[in-house]
Formats: structure tokens, C-alpha cells, sequence
């Protein structure tokens, strides 16, 4: 069994050009022309009982190839896309190092200058982009899954504010 065309814009051209041929030769000798899409008929319905797929409408085959298009046009749009965001986070990460090591060169040298790590602490987070958010009141939220615990944790479920299985009912 001879293996046929796949490729859907060959396809489609094929169908077109035997579609023109076939209207050139019905104006030319239209008994001739019969009998040629009466033999076309015949061997597609061959192919057909032998379960093959035949590929011959042209509408069909003109919305596949747009369908492809568009999808090609999709997937390298999104790749763009996908670049570009991959290019913005490296930049990102890196201009974060940066800051953390500059941030860290001057903790070093407020330390050799002899000051409290009070003032170096405040001078790290003040430094740091987004900075002196775990220290402020109010400003952070609790994690998940913690909202009902007190600040120190319980020790073996002895009374206290809940947090501990077992204990005393």
C-alpha cells in the first residue's frame, strides 16, 4: 500500500490544481472529463472501503492550514512572551544580589567603625528594596495555619492557650 501525502498545504494545492485541470478539460472535451472524475469517484471510493482517509475538500483542508497558522502565530507569540519574562527575572535576581551584597559590605564596614547592631540592623532593612516590613507593626501578616496560636508556643498541652493535642478536658 502506497503511503500518501500529509503534508496539508501539498494536499491542498494538488486538490486545487486537479480542480483546475478538470475545468479546463470539461471546456476542451467535457466527455473526457466525465469519465476522468468518474475513475476519480471510483478511487476514492476504493480507498474509502480499504479505510483510508481521503483528503480532497478543499474548504477543509483551507481551514486546516489557516487553523495551523494561527496556532504556529500562538505558540511563537507565547514564546516571546515567555522569554521576555525570563529575561526580566534574571535581570531582577540579579540586581537583587547586587543589593544584598552591597547591603552586606556596609554592614561590614559600620562594624569595623565600632556601631551598635541596632544601627546596623536598621541601616540592612532600610537599605534592603522592600525593606523594615518584618519589624513593623501591623504591616506583616501571620502565615497560614497559625492564626489561632498565642506568640510562645505550648509545652506538652498543660493548659496554656490550645495549641498542644492531649491535656486536660
Amino acid at each position: 500500500m502506497k503511503k500518501k501525502s500529509v503534508h496539508v498545504k501539498q494536499q491542498l494545492a494538488k486538490v486545487e490544481n486537479k480542480k483546475r485541470e478538470m475545468d479546463e478539460l470539461r471546456k476542451v472535451d467535457s466527455a473526457k472529463a466525465d469519465q476522468l472524475e468518474e475513475k476519480d469517484r471510483w478511487g476514492k471510493a476504493l480507498d474509502l472501503a480499504k479505510g483510508e482517509k481521503v483528503k480532497d475538500d478543499a474548504k477543509l483542508l483551507r481551514k486546516t492550514v489557516r487553523r495551523d497558522e494561527q496556532q504556529k502565530k500562538k505558540s511563537s507569540r507565547e514564546w516571546h512572551d515567555r522569554k521576555e519574562t525570563v529575561a526580566t527575572k534574571i535581570k531582577e535576581r540579579a540586581q537583587k544580589r547586587e543589593t544584598n551584597i552591597k547591603v552586606r559590605v556596609d554592614a561590614k564596614k559600620m562594624k569595623r567603625q565600632g556601631k551598635s547592631k541596632k544601627a546596623i540592623e536598621k541601616a540592612m532593612s532600610a537599605s534592603k528594596p522592600g525593606g523594615a516590613k518584618k519589624g513593623s507593626a501591623g504591616g506583616s501578616k501571620a502565615r497560614p495555619g497559625f492564626e489561632g496560636k498565642s506568640g510562645k508556643p505550648s509545652r506538652g498541652g498543660k493548659g496554656g492557650k490550645g495549641g498542644g493535642r492531649g491535656g486536660k478536658k
